[in-house]
């Protein structure tokens, strides 16, 4: 397989503030190391607390750095592959059974109970050979008809254009 056989969608975001939000989470939990490093000769539950937090916050950072600069979806000859914060899940094409597109829209609550703007995201189902059904939210907002045609050429099943969702 070569590179360019595979086609790569990412999020849509700014690379900008990924960097900033990313190195803010990351030099928090290095702050916190560092505090704890300090104090190293007297531990105490408070040190325990920095050690612990500290390296979460880095390994977040870590994380989401990965799976925020990697590509979301990929499209190879024989087989999807999807990019979630933890890891990878690959879908041959022979064992995909269908697949099913909706759109869900919801509108999130602030601090203050009033309503906010609405959201609306493109959903992924794809319906395995062995009757499992796994939904994946799709990496554009808008745009993800290259996306969905691309996926419906290369796996020879056409994509079901399903009701939309309405939270």
């Amino acid at each position: 397989m070569t590179e360019s056989e595979t086609e790569s969608f990412h999020q849509e975001l700014s690379k900008a503030g990924v960097y900033f939000f990313v190195g803010l989470i990351g030099l928090f939990g290095a702050t916190m190391l560092l505090a704890f490093f300090n104090s190293i000769s007297y531990i105490d539950a408070d040190d325990i607390f920095m050690l612990v937090f500290g390296t979460s916050l880095l390994t977040l950072a870590v994380l989401l750095y990965r799976y925020w600069l990697n590509p979301t979806m990929q499209l190879t000859p024989d087989e999807l592959r999807i990019r979630n914060l933890f890891g990878l899940n690959t879908y041959p094409y022979a064992d995909i059974a269908s697949l099913g597109t909706f759109s869900e829209s919801f509108r999130p609550r602030s601090g203050r109970h009033r309503r906010m703007n609405r959201i609306s995201v493109q959903k992924l189902i794809v319906t395995l050979r062995s009757g499992k059904e796994k939904t994946h939210t799709l990496p554009a907002f808008v745009a993800n008809r290259k996306l969905l045609e691309s996926l419906s050429q290369r796996s020879a099943i056409p994509i079901e254009r399903l009701p939309d969702v309405d939270k």
